[in-house]
């Protein structure tokens, strides 16, 4: 399969869109400067050099009876990547790692791996999509790179491949039409990284942390966990912003979730954006004694 950019037409509408994002977090919360610098180049990334593919080869109705008995489209498959788009992505990636003081080191030394072929960007990323824990530690140190910087690099390439995967099977989940109720994402398997209250009717969609799918919820269900009980739900709010921005808390197993009022679904690639202007409610949740992961999720 060849790499091919997105139409310039849509580069163009998300980078506007990315824009006004950014410049209003900036007057909103200039403590986040350092965040919104390294956060600008990461969404440029995503915008312009997502990579095709990943469509998995199920019929619609293989595809609704995988979702019925619970289990993402993506699980068991054989995903037909954007490879040579991928090796093109992380090249992208190392150049802007370059650029950031605390990455530079590592990414030069990554990048010279890749060159003299110490290390292959199609491993990396089966390494990093196997969520076997320590499987990249000895690149790492063959590398004598920092393990945790190289986790996070690939994390951004698996980002890459899920969106991409996700843009490829998203017809496929929209014809399956199945009530999906699991708390974790029915195209890749991923948790939940915020909810979006939609439209003028509120309908609650949880975002997927890695390809940025959408799935419908209840209103008053806990994502983690799938508590519905009034008593022990709440949410936390920064005083001005209960209408926009909020931290839905649940006092059964300690989870939370951010939350945010979307009239449209935010486009999977300006997602990390909705996820820095919450980033002081996190904080608030933490401070109170509850987690984004629980241990009691289900």
């Amino acid at each position: 399969m060849q790499h091919q950019n997105k139409p310039s037409t849509d580069s163009a509408v998300l980078h506007a869109e990315a824009g006004r994002r950014w410049v209003w977090l900036e007057r909103e919360h200039p403590e986040l400067a350092e965040t919104i610098a390294f956060g600008r180049g990461l969404v440029a990334l995503y915008i312009d050099e997502l990579p095709n593919g990943g469509g998995v080869p199920l019929t619609v109705e293989a595809a609704r009876e995988k979702l019925r008995s619970g289990l993402p489209l993506l699980e068991g498959e054989d995903l037909d990547l954007d490879l040579p788009g991928l090796r093109h992505f992380f090249a992208r990636l190392c150049a802007w790692a370059h650029e950031q003081p605390e990455l530079a080191a590592t990414a030069e030394r990554l990048q010279q791996g890749l060159d003299a072929d110490e290390v292959r960007v199609d491993d990396l990323l089966a390494d990093a999509l196997a969520r076997e824990e320590g499987a990249l530690d000895p690149v790492a140190a063959r590398l004598a790179i920092d393990p945790t910087i190289l986790h996070m690099m690939t994390g951004f390439l698996v980002s890459a491949a899920l969106m991409s995967a996700a843009r490829a099977n998203g017809p496929l989940l929209v014809e399956a039409a199945v009530a999906w109720e699991e708390p974790v994402c029915p195209i890749c398997g991923g948790p939940p990284l915020l909810a979006e209250l939609q439209g003028s009717s509120g309908e609650r969609m949880l975002r997927c942390g890695g390809c940025g799918t959408g799935w419908r919820t209840l209103a008053n269900r806990c994502a983690h966990c799938g508590n519905t009980d009034d008593k022990t739900l709440h949410s936390l709010a920064a005083e001005g912003r209960e209408e926009k921005y909020r931290v839905d808390l649940c006092d059964r197993c300690h989870g939370y979730l951010k939350s945010v009022t979307s009239f449209a679904p935010t486009p999977r690639e300006l997602l990390t954006i909705e996820d820095a202007a919450m980033l002081h409610l996190d904080a608030a949740a933490r401070a109170r004694g509850y987690t984004a992961t629980p241990g009691g999720a289900v």
